[in-house]
């Protein structure tokens, strides 16, 4: 299921492992709750190994209009939905020129030949 989707949205934590069976070029939605940036770093991570693009998500301030930048884990997190959905859109419009730049660098990749010795060193000892 995951391989199918185009945007896979949820909050910090175990649900958003699915992302490893996504398909490159797709978006990972992360949300963090206030002053807890650090937590993506797994996510962030993974999606530069599995080619996705990742968006991350934190409040402004937090509850009751905290601004330390102490991680609170356990608290409540109140999302600003027209702000995701905006940045989602965007997001969902650079998918196609991602993933197409994508294919573009795994052929190139694929075709590099310089970095193949013609034949391999060594090749005639073998017989």
């Amino acid at each position: 299921m995951a391989r199918s989707i185009r945007l896979l949205f949820g909050v910090h934590g175990a649900g958003l492992s699915n992302a490893v069976f996504m398909r490159p070029g797709a978006i990972l939605y992360e949300v963090n709750p206030y002053g807890c940036r650090h937590l993506s770093f797994n996510f962030h991570r993974w999606a530069d190994v599995f080619n996705l693009q990742h968006a991350l998500w934190i409040p402004s301030q937090g509850n009751n209009g905290r601004t330390n930048n102490y991680c609170e884990r356990e608290s409540s997190t109140t999302l600003n939905v027209k702000e995701i959905i905006n940045e989602m859109k965007s997001l969902l419009k650079d998918e196609v020129e991602y993933r197409s730049g994508y294919i573009k660098r795994a052929l190139k990749i694929m075709t590099d030949m310089s970095i193949v010795d013609h034949p391999p060193s060594g090749f005639e000892n073998i017989f």
